[in-house]
């Protein structure tokens, strides 16, 4: 998890509990955990883990959800010096919000940490970008 409970990677002991879910939603995510080839109390670990590592924080900024093509798209139709004044922008105040908003000093190492866990896996600019104009994003707060 991001902020004072470390990263993602920490390995973290689990508890049992007990709820209820409605009957569709459980089908719903049987047949997502066997078209994975993972229990689905896996899929549930990974669907919580997801909101408290991405979801709860993308709500508070009015985030949106793109497939990483059209993002691609979107940024290849950018001029450089347009996406380098909107990351001088963006960049400055959001993510020092952001990180501040989940509980992470903003320091260089909390904002490749973020980018990495957070924008990276859930907003897949890593792979969108490549390393150049990730590169770019890192260094433009």
């Amino acid at each position: 998890m991001l902020g004072k409970h470390g990263t993602t990677n920490q390995k973290r002991r689990t508890i049992g509990f007990s709820s209820r879910i409605d009957e569709q939603c459980l089908e719903i995510l049987h047949e997502e955990a066997e078209r994975q080839e993972i229990s689905v109390n896996a899929l549930v670990n990974r669907i919580l883990q997801q909101y408290c590592d991405h979801y709860r924080w993308a709500e508070r900024f009015g985030s949106i959800v793109l497939a990483s093509t059209t993002t691609a798209r979107i940024i290849a139709c950018c001029p450089e010096d347009k996406l380098e004044e909107i990351a001088e922008i963006s960049g400055s105040a959001g993510t020092k919000d952001a990180l501040r908003t989940i509980g992470m000093p903003p320091t260089y190492d909390n904002l490749m940490f973020f980018t990495k866990n957070s924008l990276g896996k859930f907003a897949s600019l890593i792979d969108t970008l490549g390393t150049e104009k990730t590169s770019f994003i890192y260094a433009t707060n």
